[in-house]
């Protein structure tokens, strides 16, 4: 078993040196079906900064940073502003991800990511992270951003500089923030979400979300889908909450646990007047004598 582990190592290594990829010592290339143009890098195995100039044959669309427990500095990144935009190849959005390793921490200066304007898209997982202001505005504008897993803290400019929009040059024009499956630390700044006012979708799922105010969203102008799914404390939101949000489509409550008093129903009338969908069984779990029973049974 040890023998063959042994062998294929040796085989990928060999396919690895055929493709001619070059890459920094404690980084590794991948060209799989599923992974094409990948680079993976280990935390604490691969020296910082990462260089631009480290790469090459293919360029570094795809950079996935794994085991992560430490510092992302200012300057972390160097001469990815050379990127030659002209070489990307239109199958997968040039995209970084940051994966924490078991209960670690991602620490972030708000130019960490500097020079690395040609990403699209950027997850960071598992990470118990403190999100600086400003911290993502040197990619200016992302197709998708992705936090999922760990501990969560939004500052107030957190979002300051960046763009969350369709980028249709690729795959995949979403404009998307997703955050989910995480703890949410401190709940979410006035105004935080305001300078994303373009993105079209927004997921906040799984993260104990205890209110939504209405303000929360309003700025989002550009919003078709909201989701919020999957917060079951959530028992009731503003009477103004749609207010601004007229381009929007879809509205996932599904796993709230609603308080159907007639204050705090008045959503389900109004989302059908302006043609939102519902996505999820819309259920009572207060008063007693409406518990269990479906929104839409009792107005």
């Amino acid at each position: 078993m040890a023998f063959g582990n042994c062998a294929l190592i040796f085989i990928l290594s060999l396919l690895t040196s055929a493709n001619g990829a070059t890459f920094p010592s404690g980084c590794s290339y991948h060209d799989l079906m599923d992974s094409t143009h990948l680079y993976k890098c280990t935390f604490g195995s691969v020296t910082l900064p990462l260089t631009y100039s480290g790469f090459s044959n293919p360029l570094p669309q795809w950079i996935q940073i794994t085991k992560i427990n430490g510092n992302l500095n200012a300057g972390s990144f160097t001469g990815f502003g050379s990127y030659d935009t002209t070489k990307l190849s239109h199958d997968k959005n040039p995209t970084l991800q940051l994966f924490c390793t078991t209960g670690g921490s991602l620490n972030l200066q708000a130019t960490s990511f500097n020079t690395l304007g040609y990403i699209q898209e950027v997850e960071i997982s598992n990470c118990n992270v403190n999100l600086p202001d400003n911290v993502f505005s040197p990619f200016g504008t992302l197709n998708k951003l992705t936090i999922r897993g760990g501990t969560l803290t939004l500052n107030s400019n957190t979002f300051d500089g960046l763009t969350i929009a369709p980028i249709d040059k690729y795959t995949d024009p979403a404009g998307e923030l997703i955050i989910k499956d995480l703890t949410l630390s401190g709940g979410f700044p006035a105004n935080v979400f305001t300078p994303i006012n373009k993105t079209r979708t927004i997921r906040i799922e799984n993260v104990g979300l205890t209110y939504v105010n209405e303000t929360t969203f309003s700025s989002n102008t550009g919003l078709h889908t909201l989701s919020l799914k999957d917060n079951p404390v959530l028992d009731t939101i503003p009477t103004t909450f749609f207010n601004g949000l007229d381009g929007l489509t879809n509205f996932d409550q599904t796993a709230f646990l609603w308080t159907c008093t007639c204050d705090n129903v008045w959503w389900w009338p109004k989302s059908i007047k302006k043609g939102i969908t519902i996505q999820g069984p819309a259920l009572c779990s207060a008063p007693a004598d409406v518990a269990g029973k479906y929104i839409s049974t009792i107005r």
